[in-house]
């Protein structure tokens, strides 16, 4: 069996010297053929023709252009970013974590290195009034989502339907709990700008909700739900998305609402020593410069914020 690695313009296997020297064979026809390949056609790792139609894929079939391409430079660039944003915020972080220290001896010094730089989303949406037709755009969903649960209640009731039941989630102990809980307040709610005039709500949502109210009827959850409509929300944003949080109760959300994490506090999650304190420094930028962090643990939060006109400082 030939193993030998061949020629992509004409399929020649190559010599050893040929293999060392690059991929294409001795031929002058293969290397002008390759010279007037167009960029797009070219693997963006290893710069061999692509074989697959344009838009495909912009790396070869090799296994390690694959990694190189969709995992090791999306790695490299968050470590570049991570790298970045620490060297922003060590600018200012130690002064501003002294000014606590000396605030609260219940820390030293030495415990800020225990507090995990994390960048985290901003939502700058302002509070207005909830339009009418936003409430019957939102109005028209829910009412289909719920007309079409109940159509198919009988078989939920007999456990026949496609499983409904909130999804299981990944347990959490109370202070991680607590300290994303404060990320997505300082954040927030960029995440719920999407929820738009449907809140994200599913048939899933609704078939949970009659599980546990089993005697309202169709009508009365519809009321029930557009009865936690706020007068005003943020804009752009979700129609129960208010500046102090979501105006719905949790158990009435949708999985995605109450699940849902962005990537950078899914990986805090994810990359949480098990034994470790939960201790974090969620930084907001603005401009690609540090303006907000949120020095945070389950028993206090602390909240700095960049001195208008004094850079290197920052106030309690």
């Amino acid at each position: 069996m030939n193993t030998a690695e061949q020629c992509p313009m004409c399929a020649t296997p190559l010599t050893p010297h040929e293999a060392r020297a690059g991929f294409l064979c001795g031929k002058p026809a293969c290397h002008w053929q390759y010279r007037t390949l167009p960029a797009s056609r070219r693997c963006d790792v290893c710069a061999r023709p692509l074989t697959e139609p344009v838009g495909v894929s912009p790396v070869c079939a090799r296994t390690q252009c694959k990694r190189e391409f969709y995992f090791d430079r999306v790695q490299a660039a968050k470590a570049a970013r991570q790298h970045a944003l620490e060297r922003q915020v060590g600018i200012w972080f130690a002064p501003a974590f002294a000014a606590h220290v000396d605030m609260n001896t219940s820390f030293t010094a030495a415990d800020a290195r225990s507090f995990r730089i994390t960048g985290i989303p901003s939502n700058n949406a302002t509070e207005g009034e909830l339009s009418a037709e936003r409430r019957e755009i939102f109005h028209g969903h829910l009412t289909e989502m719920t007309r079409e649960a109940f159509a198919h209640r009988d078989a939920v009731e007999r456990d026949e339907a496609e499983p409904f039941l909130r999804l299981p989630t990944a347990p959490e102990t109370p202070d991680m709990s607590t300290v994303t809980g404060a990320a997505c307040a300082q954040c927030r709610g960029n995440c719920c700008r999407s929820g738009q005039n449907h809140a994200y709500i599913t048939l899933r949502t609704i078939f949970a909700y009659i599980v546990d109210h089993p005697h309202q009827l169709a009508d009365e959850v519809i009321a029930t739900y557009e009865s936690y409509l706020p007068a005003r929300t943020l804009d752009p944003g979700c129609v129960y998305q208010r500046e102090l949080g979501c105006a719905l109760p949790r158990d009435m959300r949708s999985d995605v609402c109450n699940w849902f994490f962005c990537e950078p506090l899914a990986e805090f999650k994810r990359d949480q020593p098990a034994e470790a304190p939960v201790r974090a420094f969620f930084v907001q930028s603005s401009n690609g410069e540090p303006d907000e962090g949120l020095l945070t643990t389950a028993s206090f939060v602390q909240l700095l914020r960049r001195v208008p006109d004094r850079q290197e400082k920052f106030e309690l």
